[in-house]
């Protein structure tokens, strides 16, 4: 009798032990893969939610002629992104002190800004990858090896902080460029900004804006747009934010 019951445990237990060999539980009627398992029909990890992209960190380039109204946008953007982890840098900043002391466009002072604009691009990097988001302005012309060379610093820091770019060629109409490079706010500043109507359409007419995917197809991660910033700086933001999906 007892040898008959000692048979029947065995056989009761044998099953338990094989499933646990298999990394199967016994107390469910469904098999539930082990966790250390791997399974091939797991399906597609979940797209990244709306949150969880907003923590990713991105850099925002306006590039457009002087007098369209890049910083007074980016600065109301500024504003609406948290001040710990929103940057914005205009490009006068890097251009001012080196006209200071290098007037002119000769080769010394192109390479000066080249070599101050590095340790600037890394830290925006860095920051970047901390999930901030980096807010630019530029102005860079088709055509131009220089200007094609300061863009592509902009693509490789993006690609170095592994986030997305979002270049953005903003125009307004001749009518309101004229009076926002001859305006008041403009003429009385500090920075080495064009203040000439006539010049500044001359640009217009002469140039065209950049275009990032014309010098990198293959750059993950970039997005190119155009913007009409015309209108207000409330409207002009509005539409900035739609395309960069921001709320």
């Amino acid at each position: 009798m007892i040898k008959h019951k000692l048979l029947m445990v065995i056989g009761h237990l044998r099953p338990i032990a094989d499933a646990r060999k298999r990394g199967v539980s016994s107390t469910s009627n469904d098999a539930t893969p082990n966790p250390t398992s791997v399974n091939p029909q797991r399906p597609p990890m979940r797209a990244a939610t709306p949150s969880q992209q907003a923590l990713r960190g991105k850099i925002i380039v306006l590039n457009g002629f002087p007098g369209t109204g890049k910083l007074p946008i980016l600065k109301k953007v500024k504003e609406l992104l948290p001040t710990e982890t929103a940057c914005l840098l205009d490009n006068h900043l890097l251009i001012d002190p080196v006209a200071a002391v290098i007037p002119g466009r000769s080769q010394e002072h192109h390479e000066l800004r080249r070599k101050i604009r590095a340790p600037i691009f890394e830290k925006l990097q860095e920051r970047a990858q901390k999930g901030h988001t980096i807010l630019m302005t530029a102005c860079l012309v088709e055509d131009d090896e220089r200007d094609a060379s300061v863009l592509q610093e902009h693509l490789d820091m993006a690609h170095e902080a592994d986030v997305p770019i979002f270049w953005i060629n903003v125009h307004c109409s001749q009518e309101i460029l004229q009076q926002r490079v001859a305006s008041i706010e403009r003429c009385s500043g500090t920075k080495t900004k064009l203040t000439d109507p006539t010049l500044a359409c001359d640009l217009v007419d002469k140039h065209r804006l950049i275009k990032p995917h014309k010098t990198d197809n293959s750059m993950e991660g970039l997005l190119f747009a155009t913007l009409d910033v015309s209108g207000s700086v409330e409207l002009s933001v509005s539409g900035l934010m739609r395309i960069i999906k921001l709320p």
